[in-house]
């Protein structure tokens, strides 16, 4: 072992220069292990403060990089939003974010349903698939389905009611059969070319699902991450 050390001390010694100065740049996922001591168990077992990580290893997967927590865009899950602070919460979301179905509920139970555009989030209807509309942002793929059904309890697919005043892009929407069941996920307002504020997830992934490795949605992720909120 005193052997292998010496030998691999240079590659060590420039790995350390060459890291120097640097930060790691890239997705901030607003969960830590302190950030699991401040959860609420509001009634709910010990086990909800170990919360299910999985969207680290879906970024890796999908080739994008996972910054540090404060790192814009945030991506906020679940019942993150009931452990930060207010004012920074709102430093957060201004900054750029994505929001899942978890934390939209979350906001709207502080109050910040119409800040957000949103009256309510609810399950979408068992069954669904999700159908890419026709925008730019989703290429040669625009009017694709994707299969959910089968495994969309791993997904957490959820649909969103929206303010009449909230500005709706949709990047694709549910569908069962033949008729539309509300947006699954959202994206920039309309006619301009700058992200909103926060961007709606339609997913609440607890594990990986094969999905996640369609190309259609492999496509459209990193055509969504161009915006200038997320290159902060």
């Amino acid at each position: 072992m005193a052997a292998c050390l010496r030998q691999g001390r240079p590659f060590l010694d420039e790995l350390v220069r060459a890291r120097h100065g640097k930060i790691r740049c890239g997705i901030g996922v607003e969960a830590s292990e302190a950030t699991a001591r401040r959860m609420p168990l509001r009634g709910r077992p010990l086990l909800a403060w170990v919360e299910s990580r999985p969207w680290e290893l879906i970024f890796a997967r999908l080739g994008f990089p996972v910054g540090q927590p404060q790192s814009a865009p945030h991506l906020l899950t679940g019942d993150v939003v009931h452990t930060i602070d207010p004012a920074a919460l709102e430093s957060l979301i201004l900054a750029g974010s994505v929001l899942t179905p978890g934390a939209v509920r979350g906001l709207l139970e502080m109050g910040w349903g119409e800040r957000i555009g949103v009256k309510e989030v609810r399950p979408a209807a068992p069954g669904v698939n999700e159908y890419f509309t026709a925008d730019p942002l989703n290429g040669a793929y625009g009017q694709a389905r994707l299969q959910v059904r089968q495994y969309g309890n791993l997904f957490g697919a959820h649909t969103y009611v929206l303010t009449a005043t909230a500005n709706e892009r949709p990047l694709s929407r549910w569908v069962v059969g033949c008729h539309h069941n509300g947006p699954g996920i959202g994206n920039r307002r309309p006619g301009t070319g700058r992200w909103v504020p926060h961007r709606p997830a339609a997913f609440e992934i607890q594990s990986i699902g094969p999905a996640q490795l369609q190309l259609a949605r492999r496509e459209q992720w990193p055509g969504c991450s161009s915006g200038s909120a997320a290159r902060r």
